[in-house]
């Protein structure tokens, strides 16, 4: 039987500080989170080992989880005011503010024409990248954590309640639509005409990018799936969970297997788990797959 290769990683979830780093000249976009569909976090640009600040900027609360993308010389973010604010990225001036109901947990994303954004009002909204004006808005049947995704003319975006829409990104037009009965908090990652969505009960799926197919599903051992992003590249998939500790979880029945205290009250269940939560904090596991859904 094939083992899944697991990395262990401690990630101190609560000191996120987000840092904005701007080239003036010769950087390349990172129009998305982690900069690419696939979320590799990678550049071929040399960014040198000096840096120095340019510009700052007081913005409103922020979500963690956010980060800024860069494209064409701007530099845009949404925060927890409601707002969506593009920066000069030479500046620091504000060239456009986009303001609406909700609030922006994270990245937004952009195809070089548009910026995309998803909102906790429950929806999502496609702005002109040089003035901020709405062109389009799309609502969704619950609010969103996750940053949108773009690849060959389409948004992807995963809903908190359980489900991924697939819109054509001039238009706004739904292309496909698919639901799980469990909530998505982690981005997916698209790559190689597949969409790589994990679910909160750590089930990691490929769905076909052009009409929403499942072509694959994989249990991950773990408590939950946290938020953040599943990574795809060079023919591999990479999906975070929190691990189970002391306490390993049946894949085949879905219960925790307590022993020696599985037949004992919940409620001593219960405490033995939150006792093991506090003494085993922020401990989480990758888990490495090829793009058939093999294990590595």
């Amino acid at each position: 039987m094939a083992v899944m290769k697991r990395f262990r990683r401690m990630l101190p979830w609560a000191a996120i500080t987000l840092l904005l780093l701007v080239r003036t000249a010769g950087g390349a976009d990172w129009p998305q989170l982690q900069g690419d569909a696939g979320h590799t976090g990678y550049s071929e640009e040399d960014l040198g080992r000096t840096f120095s600040e340019g510009w700052r900027a007081s913005v409103p609360p922020t979500a963690s989880d956010v980060q800024p993308i860069v494209v064409g010389g701007r530099v845009i973010a949404g925060n927890s005011a409601g707002e969506v604010v593009c920066y000069d990225g030479a500046s620091g001036a504000v060239q456009w503010t986009f303001t609406h109901a909700g609030t922006v947990r994270n990245a937004v994303a952009s195809d070089g024409e548009r910026v995309f954004v998803l909102s906790s009002d429950r929806n999502i909204y496609a702005l002109d990248i040089t003035s901020g004006a709405e062109l389009w808005r799309q609502r969704v049947f619950g609010p969103m954590k996750t940053a949108p995704v773009v690849d060959g003319g389409v948004v992807f975006a995963a809903m908190n309640r359980g489900g991924i829409v697939a819109l054509d990104a001039a238009s706004g037009g739904q292309a496909w639509w698919t639901s799980f009965d469990v909530p998505i908090f982690a981005t997916p990652a698209v790559s190689g005409g597949s969409v790589y969505v994990l679910s909160a009960d750590c089930v990691l799926r490929a769905l076909s990018a052009a009409d929403g197919t499942e072509r694959w599903a994989r249990q991950i051992p773990g408590q939950a799936a946290p938020r953040g992003w599943v990574v795809a590249a060079g023919g591999m998939v990479f999906a975070t969970v929190r691990a189970w500790s002391s306490f390993p979880r049946s894949i085949e029945h879905g219960v925790d297997l307590l022993d020696p205290i599985a037949t004992e009250p919940w409620e001593t269940q219960r405490d033995a788990i939150l006792a093991d939560k506090q003494a085993h904090p922020g401990f989480y596991e990758v888990w490495a797959f090829d793009t058939d859904g093999n294990p590595l």
